[in-house]
């Protein structure tokens, strides 16, 4: 199972909730807060590449099903990216470090490419084939800060850099072993060095054998001169009233996503999928999570069409709507059960980052789930299998009046079915939202200029 994310998943929250009030919230959810950020930027070249040759190894491959699979994966790293240290507060700050490919420069320059050409050895009743895919990777590289040095490490890379379509090994048994070394920040403010993550090292994990070679390069140039800015209230503006109903929030069940390799041999045969079905079922993250359901209006809305407008008033809300997003970056797993001939692919990998669209309007209340709004680390095992990219995975209702509870359970069961090169997939959700009710908070706020809200 794949997962996709933007560098702050604002853009796919506005595509599919335009409002300016949404976007407020989701800077909150991503820490932007009210304290002021210090941003200095270096200017970026980043040379060599990630390569990794890789073979079933027995007797270790048997038990995942991985030991017909040989070939390469390789990751080309964009030519230019921005490196930006946010300094976040005042006196006792928080600093943060990110690399991010040079967006001005085009959409071929938004991360790095990852390539795999991988063979899988045929059998009695199905011939060899191979697996010939080239993805987008990459995008986001958040550098850990630990008392005042940097580490420079792929391994927090987002998307994953081994993702591909193709089986074989991915991040968590290459990218640990590759060098990681750490600056002092106030070096690394200057600019002007060259930081190697060149090396060799040989791959032993999850069944496969190979080795890995590096020769990577992060060139940094002069930094910029630093930009502060302030998010938070805004002191400008038009009267408004803010109603925030604050949920525990915890999702159970399961997603089972029925995979079959494209009918037209054409189409399947580049990447190797002809013949192949199976599952990959996704169990979400059982802790729960705190959800805002936020309700924005004029002034001159009435305190009891705001409080429908979240479901805790049997009035009618006119046209004043709520909205939510839950997000768990950690968590669940995925479970991949795929058979292609004789050869069956079993393998289990943690889950990634999921979140949870919410939103109220003309009396009901509606949640959607994408994958990939917020993913702390790709999910995805070591079989072959499609992209579910920004595919919906699943979406439920209920009348808005479930929230006039203490607590309300949402069944999110409408699935969807996709197309991904190679592959054709149905997406079956057993999921079940509940929603605690634990606050309840009605303000007065500024509306920034610009923004327009509904009349009631």
């Amino acid at each position: 199972m794949r997962w996709r994310r933007g560098i702050l998943a604002v853009g796919v929250t506005a595509m599919l909730f335009p409002t300016a009030a949404m976007a407020r919230q989701l800077l909150t959810v991503f820490g932007g807060g009210s304290a002021p950020v210090t941003a200095t930027t270096l200017p970026v070249r980043i040379t060599g590449t990630l390569s990794v040759t890789f073979h079933g190894d027995l007797p270790g491959c048997a038990r995942w099903g991985l030991c017909g699979y040989s070939g390469t994966v390789s990751w080309q790293p964009p030519p230019t990216a921005s490196l930006e240290i946010d300094r976040i507060g005042g006196r006792h700050s928080i600093v943060a470090v990110n690399l991010f490919p040079n967006f001005t420069a085009g959409p071929q320059t938004q991360g790095g490419v990852t390539s795999a050409s991988v063979t899988m050895a045929g059998g009695a009743s199905a011939p060899a084939s191979r697996c010939l895919d080239a993805t987008q990777t990459g995008e986001v590289a958040s550098l850990r800060v630990t008392h005042g040095r940097v580490r420079f490490s792929l391994a927090r890379d987002s998307p994953s850099l081994l993702l591909t379509r193709c089986a074989g090994p991915r991040d968590a048994d290459v990218l640990p072993h590759l060098p990681a070394p750490t600056i002092p920040l106030t070096a690394l403010q200057r600019g002007q060095m060259t930081v190697s993550l060149a090396g060799s090292q040989p791959l032993a994990s999850h069944g496969f054998a190979g080795s890995i070679t590096s020769t990577l390069a992060v060139h940094l140039g002069r930094p910029g001169k630093p930009r502060t800015e302030r998010n938070g209230s805004q002191k400008r503006g038009r009267a408004g009233r803010e109603l925030k109903v604050t949920y525990r929030a915890k999702l159970s069940g399961t997603i089972v996503e029925q995979v079959r390799g494209a009918a037209d041999p054409l189409v399947c045969q580049a990447l190797g999928s002809c013949g192949l079905t199976g599952t990959i079922t996704l169990t979400p993250p059982a802790a729960a999570t705190t959800v805002h359901l936020t309700v924005d209006a004029r002034a001159s809305t009435p305190r009891r069409e705001i409080l429908a407008a979240a479901g805790l008033d049997p009035g009618g809300s006119g046209r004043v709507g709520g909205f939510g997003l839950l997000s768990w970056d950690t968590g669940g797993a995925v479970v991949t059960d795929l058979r292609q001939g004789s050869a069956q692919c079993r393998d289990t990998a943690p889950g990634g980052g999921l979140a949870l669209l919410i939103a109220t309007g003309h009396g009901r209340l509606r949640v959607s789930m994408v994958p990939g709004v917020i993913t702390a680390q790709e999910a995805a095992t070591r079989c072959p299998g499609p992209a579910l990219s920004m595919t919906t995975m699943g979406s439920g209702s209920a009348p808005l009046s479930a929230l006039a509870a203490k607590t309300a359970s949402i069944g999110v069961t409408a699935g969807s079915t996709g197309r991904d090169d190679g592959y054709r997939m149905r997406i079956v959700p057993h999921l079940t939202l509940t929603l605690a009710r634990v606050k309840v908070r009605l303000r007065a706020i500024r509306i920034p200029p610009g923004e327009v809200l509904p009349r009631s």
